[in-house]
């Protein structure tokens, strides 16, 4: 018994052994390790090597979009526009310039209306880029435009572009068939030897129009257009002008000249309003008096329907014939001559519900070539602008060809 025992013991033990070897031995069992050819035969179909792809380059980082220049303030309307004028050659003149500039601000003074255009066609920036004025050798530089317009914009002072309109010596040589000719088939010249415009002629309207945006773009923030009329016997020998329209001299019926003026007007207007730049026009000051549309073509019930901003009269005293209002020397009665005249538009623009601005121009210029003138100074400037106060005539302009001011006029009035 103890034999058999010891027997399946013995078998027990052996067979736990070889299950114990057996486990240690199982990855091994069977494998051969690999044998490597050192002479392979080649791969019939070789592939090419993949060719290492370059590293791709960086996206270069886009350059910066330049910054854009700064866009100027324009230079806000004043609530009430009271100016002085200035030629292109005084705006150039630190000698002229200064004063008045300083004027303005020891005065209700607040605009500047400046020549842009002037008597003789230049343009007085001397910068315009349109081909005609640069055809036309019409650019003339009397003043710096960069520094004069900053000027106005540090003291906020309101800049009035004046562009005269009929009168040109330049572009008439370019463009001869736009002016009016003489009966010898020439181009007509006034006493002066300066070519007049026809202003039936819309090409030439937009001459005037693009040096108008032009201007507007520079910072001016109105187009005043002065010599919106036709040459009259004062001008020269209107006689031999050929094809000159009639002047209607009657209260009544068809004003040829003055419609064109205003369609011209009109025309500006809808040029230059979507820019935000208002339109005013110059007309002589007896234009509220009469009735009919003198030779000059400004009847002012058919200007006022072109409804531009402003309409300035020009009511100097001195500038008025013998008798006028009862008045036999007009240059003496600075208060009578600018209230009379003042009334007489007034009253006709308020019987068409007019919504343009009175807005004269005065005199501070003494007129020695007048029989019996008498010297303007503080009284007589004083004078013009009582005349305005009676009437509620809140803007007003002043005129000096010389660009010269009573200052102690301007330092001690104020309107009410």
């Amino acid at each position: 018994m103890k034999k058999f025992k010891l027997i399946i013991l013995t078998t027990i033990v052996v067979l736990v052994v070889g299950c114990v070897a057996t486990a240690i031995a199982y990855p091994f069992i069977g494998k051969t390790p690999p044998v490597v050819d050192p002479n392979p035969d080649p791969d019939p179909n070789p592939q090419p090597e993949p060719q290492p792809q370059p590293e791709p380059e960086p996206e270069p980082e886009p350059e910066p979009e330049p910054e854009p220049e700064p866009a100027f303030q324009p230079i806000p309307r004043p609530k009430y526009v009271r100016a002085l004028f200035l030629t292109g050659y005084g705006a150039g003149s630190k000698k002229l310039r200064e004063p008045i500039i300083k004027l303005l601000g020891e005065s209700e003074l607040n605009s500047l209306v400046i020549n842009v255009k002037d008597d003789n066609g230049y343009v007085t920036h001397g910068r315009s880029e349109i081909p005609l004025v640069v055809e036309a050798k019409a650019n003339q530089k009397q003043f710096d435009l960069d520094s004069f317009m900053q000027q106005l914009r540090d003291e906020q002072i309101y800049p009035i572009a004046r562009i005269v309109v009929a009168k040109d010596k330049h572009v008439s040589k370019i463009k001869p068939q736009w002016f009016f000719q003489n009966t010898k088939g020439s181009v007509w010249l006034d006493k002066n030897e300066v070519a007049w415009a026809d202003l039936r002629n819309r090409e030439y309207w937009d001459y005037l129009l693009d040096i108008a945006e032009e201007a507007a773009s520079m910072g001016f923030r109105e187009i005043q257009f002065d010599y919106i009329r036709w040459p009259s016997g004062g001008d020269g020998s209107v006689k031999n002008i050929v094809d000159l329209p009639s002047a209607n001299m009657k209260s009544t019926g068809t004003y040829e000249r003055s419609e064109i003026i205003a369609d011209f007007l009109t025309y500006a207007r809808e040029r230059l309003e979507p820019l935000g730049i208002d339109v005013s026009a110059d007309t002589f000051g007896i234009m509220g008096t009469v009735k009919d549309e003198q030779t000059v073509g400004q009847q002012l019930e058919v200007l006022l329907a072109s409804k531009v901003h402003a309409i300035s009269p020009m009511i100097y005293p001195s500038h008025y014939w013998t008798g006028t209002y009862g008045y036999k020397v007009p240059d003496q009665e600075p208060h009578g001559v600018v209230y009379q005249s003042s009334k007489d538009h007034v009253v006709r623009m308020e019987a068409v519900d007019s919504e343009i601005i009175m807005r004269p121009w005065l005199q501070d210029f003494t007129a020695s070539w007048v029989k019996g003138y008498i010297r303007y100074g503080v009284k007589e400037i004083h004078a013009q602008l009582q005349a305005l106060e009676d009437l509620g005539i809140k803007e007003y302009l002043f005129w000096n060809a010389g660009n010269k001011y009573t200052t102690e006029a301007f330092r001690t009035w104020k309107s009410e």
